[in-house]
């Protein structure tokens, strides 16, 4: 009866450590798929952060491009029809641009006063990734109703009546090539592609 005892009571023992190992066991993997569910929310986490980031970026890397190309054409534009002041260019272009540009330089219009007019600049979408140090965004220009007239001091009776209004913009589609300088931009260079016919 004695020994009886002993045994049942070692052989619970046994039994107990089973238990406990197995509970162990049950315990560890459960351990193992909860940190393995926990990183994978964290990673999708972290992915849809940074794609969130670089659409933010891009996002924002295009209206400041289409910003600085809208200013550049503006500014050129105020240059060639009115004779503004030209010390803004160098904040929109490269000086290397300033130099090739030659629309900069277009004298049609210096013998007239031109009042007003009426632009309109449109630049095409594009992906700009922000490790993109170069970009290059297709865009069109269309200046109308150009109000102004040649001075009576340059006119005389012999002045055709062609030539009193000042001529048509030369409308055109382009190829701006712009630069990253560090947190900005500026435009490199300028390349018509082909001109637009109005009515």
């Amino acid at each position: 009866m004695h020994e009886k005892n002993i045994y049942d009571i070692l052989n619970g023992n046994k039994n107990d450590d089973q238990t406990l190992e197995k509970t162990l066991e049950n315990w560890v993997d459960y351990l193992l798929r909860f940190l393995f569910y926990l990183m994978s929310k964290i990673l999708l986490l972290f992915f849809l952060v940074a794609i969130i980031i670089v659409c933010f970026l891009v996002a924002k890397d295009y209206m400041n491009i289409n910003v600085l190309v809208g200013d550049g054409f503006s500014e050129r534009a105020n240059i060639v029809l009115k004779g503004t002041d030209s010390s803004n260019l160098s904040r929109i272009f490269s000086q290397e641009c300033i130099k090739t540009d030659i629309g900069i330089y277009d004298e049609k219009y210096q013998n007239y006063i031109v009042r007003s007019f009426i632009q309109d600049v449109d630049v095409d979408f594009k992906l700009i990734m922000p490790w993109n140090k170069v970009a290059v965004v297709r865009t069109s220009e269309v200046i109308e109703n150009i109000d102004g007239e040649m001075p009576a001091d340059l006119m005389d009776e012999n002045t055709p009546e062609s030539l009193v209004k000042p001529p048509k913009w030369d409308n055109g589609l382009y190829d701006v090539t712009l630069q990253r300088d560090e947190s900005t931009w500026k435009i490199t260079d300028i390349e018509k592609i082909t001109s637009i016919s109005m009515p």
